[in-house]
């Protein structure tokens, strides 16, 4: 199982990218966001061929934004291939619901599904935006871990529900972080994530690492050529 980077920023990080991964997990190739840069990068990598699901954190346009280019681009340029998405049951309406807005009848164009048992999901509704809900996923194989936070400003709470799982084996988190204190009403701030860097392999994305303070412990993504498309 691995894990390989997209583009590492936030929304307006235009020079790193939206922020979104390729897991390759039991077998599969399953992308994990697609934002308004994803479709044009996908396509300079030669990475769409290796897509077996499409997996989404939140409908924010850095984590959607070309999704609808994506599912159009498999389905006309491969005729008749519905896209898999895969999604928690409770995200399937409103999931269909975005899409119908720019591809009419969606369900012509995809096809989703609940998530496979090596995806468990943590809900992390109204702990990014108020009222919208998001979600963190856990990826599994052989009781290896990739944690992916999506967007979250409770760090405190993916690693309680971490810890409620007792998970057995190697786990590795990726978490979406923020250097601004101002900005932690959407975003985890570093300084809240480096309290569990005793228990756990943590790494940052989602962010400007330029921003990165000298004080900040916390590695990020950008920063390891081995977690980068």
């Amino acid at each position: 199982m691995d894990i390989k980077f997209i583009g590492t920023g936030g929304a307006f990080d235009i020079e790193y990218g939206n922020s979104s991964a390729i897991v390759n997990c039991n077998g599969k190739k399953i992308l994990v966001d697609c934002g308004h840069t994803v479709f044009p990068r996908l396509i300079q990598l030669n990475l769409i061929p290796e897509i077996d699901y499409i997996l989404i954190t939140h409908l924010h346009d850095d984590h959607v934004g070309s999704l609808s280019t994506l599912i159009f681009y498999l389905y006309f340029f491969q005729p008749q291939k519905k896209v898999k998405l895969i999604a928690p049951l409770q995200f399937h309406k409103e999931l269909i619901n975005f899409l119908n807005f720019s591809q009419k009848n969606a369900l012509k164009f995809i096809e989703i599904e609940d998530l496979p048992d090596f995806i468990t999901l943590i809900d992390t509704f109204n702990r990014h935006y108020p009222d919208m809900q998001t979600f963190g996923y856990i990826f599994t194989e052989n009781q290896n871990h990739i944690i992916y936070s999506g967007d979250l400003n409770d760090s405190g709470y993916l690693f309680q529900e971490i810890h409620k799982l007792n998970l057995n084996g190697q786990i590795t988190v990726f978490h979406d972080i923020t250097f601004n204190s101002l900005a932690k009403a959407a975003h985890a701030y570093y300084k809240d994530i480096e309290v569990f860097l005793s228990d756990y392999q943590i790494w940052g994305y989602h962010c400007n690492p330029k921003l990165k303070p000298d004080d900040c412990k916390i590695p990020l993504v950008i920063e390891n050529p081995n977690l980068l498309f």
